[in-house]
């Protein structure tokens, strides 16, 4: 098994298509029905997908009153271990201000957006 810091990786925006294709070959549940609000993030290293991370909108009416963002799933190839991996793609998602925080006994989220 191959071990790569995930300083030594980048993060981008992964195709649609390309990410569920990804999931459904390396997540052990597969690719289920996601939420609305997708977006897919992946690591790369010497151009080579490693690994994806997909994040939506939540897709339960309870997680709804909670949250507004849910991480659908998340893979890594099966032949890599890519330390600081999941966390360097969660931080990037949080970076990007695709997320609010939000209070749902407050109404409105726009004063928490980051």
């Amino acid at each position: 098994m191959q071990t790569i810091a995930a300083r030594k990786t980048t993060v981008k925006p992964v195709a649609q298509d390309e990410s569920f294709a990804f999931i459904e070959r390396y997540h052990r549940q597969g690719l289920a029905a996601p939420g609305k609000g997708l977006r897919s993030y992946g690591l790369y290293h010497s151009d080579e997908l490693l690994a994806v991370a997909i994040f939506c909108n939540p897709r339960t009416a309870g997680m709804q009153r909670k949250y507004t963002t849910e991480l659908f799933r998340m893979a890594f190839k099966t032949d890599v271990r890519i330390q600081g991996g999941a966390s360097k793609l969660i931080k990037h998602f949080l970076s990007t201000g695709a997320w609010e925080l939000s209070d749902p006994r407050r109404g409105s989220t726009s004063g928490y957006s980051l």
